[in-house]
């Protein structure tokens, strides 16, 4: 079958594997997960370079961080945040920023300043600007990708069985069309080719109006009364909003809150946060409403949607761009197996089978951190001296704690999703229930077919994450029959496998006998013995078989 929306795509081809559309977390990180693996691929991004006046999704979570490792990218983006974790790692709530704390949320977002045993990388509180810097370097260094910074699509295609040829405009209005043997989509909500593809959003409630502004201060860090933080909700009399150190060393800071019906002076509202005068410098207001979305299908054809062109998560929480991550890691890996001619072509429909279930976990708990709000949380007497305003400042910290600590510890989320669900997940518990963890508070590790590997310290510091192979890795306590039969089985469909021994690993580490492990760190399959055939277990790992699955 062959699409063509427009008649006009150019005659001049240009060939790659794999197109990226869109530059931004999801599509570079699809383009660095298929570069890695030796897949040719071409990235068009619009935007020349990074913009750094909106310092959007400015918490990277442990599960990203952990993928961040697995490229060799963590330590250099810890190394060059402007806001390390060895400082910025709770959440506080204040009448103002120079008034009364009223409550504090430690490590929140996951951010600790100290290595911890259930993850192999904390969280990181850092603008998605400067992520996408340290990204677009990474895709730099590269060289099975190419990059084409200026350019974008027009939403003409054609498709064929085998291919499909996209048409891309560069800045100067020429034509060019790239031939691919798939089509990763990641230029965002407002997508030009989820459009031209005829898939619709199914949108959820809109919330409310928000302001954003990003001001220089410099003197306004000396006068913070409280301990840093990479939160302060400013919930006072004088004015109810958020407050975030983005760059200490230069004086920058974000402030956030609901728009009020009439325009507003965004200095004066900083100054009523702060809780004085400071002579902020406005550098950028933007004006934005929160958006429920998902598309109606994950893939059309040759085409994938990933990250917010699949669809658009509240920001309560922090887990949009961080889901926008994980997105492009399970298609990624998968259309590298794909193309590298050991996983089948059927394997890619599972994307959308892990990915939309997550989605709608993280939309679902987004929107109820969206509930209540810096300015419902407003108290008579918050600012008050003495024992009166102590009192309220007791009873507020308890309403705190009730309604908001779900969205500031939310390691469940993180690191406890799961495809149980998924066809290429094998084991007793697979299929057998599709629900994510019903407290996305706490992350409680689970060697299920589905769930993120659980993690340990080996004794010479090292993460055992970093022995795991970049195709699929078998963890097992000694060589025998059941483990000769999986290598034998691995190596008839060509499929890379590294086989981990547990003298390697931390003793006592509680696990079955025998775990596979999928190039994102999953679990394709775990049992105490090999309960089924070598090739079953694979075939369904890799997408050849389907049928007759254990449930």
């Amino acid at each position: 079958m062959t699409r063509t929306p427009s008649p006009s795509v150019p005659t001049a081809v240009e060939p790659t594997r794999v197109l990226v559309v869109g530059g931004g977390p999801a599509g570079l990180a699809a383009a660095i997960e298929l570069g890695r693996r030796g897949i040719d691929c071409l990235l068009v991004e619009p935007r020349a370079a990074v913009s750094h006046r909106r310092p959007r999704g400015k918490t990277t979570h442990a599960r990203t961080m952990e993928h961040f490792r697995r490229w060799g990218i963590a330590d250099e983006l810890r190394a060059t945040t402007p806001t390390p974790s060895e400082v910025f790692h709770d959440v506080a709530f204040c009448s103002t920023l120079l008034g009364h704390e009223v409550h504090r949320l430690p490590n929140a977002l996951g951010l600790f300043a100290e290595r911890r045993p259930e993850m192999s990388e904390t969280g990181l509180f850092v603008g998605q600007p400067h992520v996408e810097d340290l990204l677009r370097r990474t895709v730099a260094g590269l060289a099975p990708i190419r990059t084409w910074y200026g350019a974008r699509t027009t939403g003409a295609y054609a498709e064929t069985p085998s291919a499909v040829d996209v048409e891309v405009a560069d800045t100067d209005g020429t034509l060019r069309s790239v031939r691919a043997s798939y089509v990763v989509v990641a230029d965002g909500p407002r997508s030009t080719l989820r459009q031209a593809l005829g898939v619709p959003l199914i949108a959820g409630a809109e919330g409310r109006q928000s302001v954003s502004v990003l001001f220089r201060a410099p003197a306004l860090w000396s006068q913070v009364r409280h301990s840093p933080a990479v939160f302060y909700w400013c919930v006072g009399g004088r004015a109810a909003g958020n407050l975030s150190p983005y760059d200490t060393g230069r004086g920058i800071w974000v402030a956030s809150w609901q728009a009020p019906p009439e325009p507003t002076d965004p200095a004066a509202v900083v100054d009523r946060l702060v809780g004085e005068p400071v002579g902020a410098e406005i550098l950028n207001v933007d004006e934005w409403q929160s958006q429920q979305a998902t598309a109606e299908r994950y893939r059309s054809g040759r085409f994938f949607l990933v990250g917010d062109a699949a669809r658009q998560t509240p920001p309560w929480g922090g887990h949009g761009y961080n889901t926008c991550v994980l997105d492009a890691v399970d298609l990624a890996w998968k259309l590298a197996a794909v193309l590298d001619g050991w996983a089948a072509e059927r394997l890619l429909d599972t994307y959308e089978a892990e990915r939309r279930p997550v989605a709608d976990y993280v939309i679902e708990t987004s929107s109820r951190n969206m509930r209540v709000l810096s300015d419902d949380l407003v108290r008579a007497g918050v600012d008050d001296d003495g024992p009166e305003g102590a009192a309220v400042r007791a009873k507020l910290a308890s309403d705190i704690d009730a309604a908001k600590r779900s969205e500031f510890y939310s390691l469940g989320l993180v690191l406890g999703y799961n495809y149980a669900h998924s066809p290429a997940v094998w084991g007793e518990h697979s299929g057998a229930d599709s629900r994510q963890p019903e407290d996305g508070t706490s992350y409680v590790p689970s060697f299920d077919a589905g769930h993120r590997l659980p993690h340990a310290w080996l004794p010479d510091g090292r993460s055992l994450f970093d022995l795991l192979g970049p195709g699929f890795t078998l963890l097992v306590d000694e060589h025998d029959d059941d483990v000769e039969q999986i290598v034998r089985a691995a190596a008839e469909r060509a499929v890379p496998l590294t086989v981990l021994t547990s003298a390697r690993l931390p003793e006592p580490y509680a696990r079955p006998r025998l775990v596979l492990v999928r190039p994102d760190q999953h679990i394709a399959w775990s049992g105490r013995s090999l309960d089924s055939p070598a090739a079953t277990i694979l075939g369904v790992a890799t997408g050849h078989l389907v049928a007759g699955r254990p449930r």
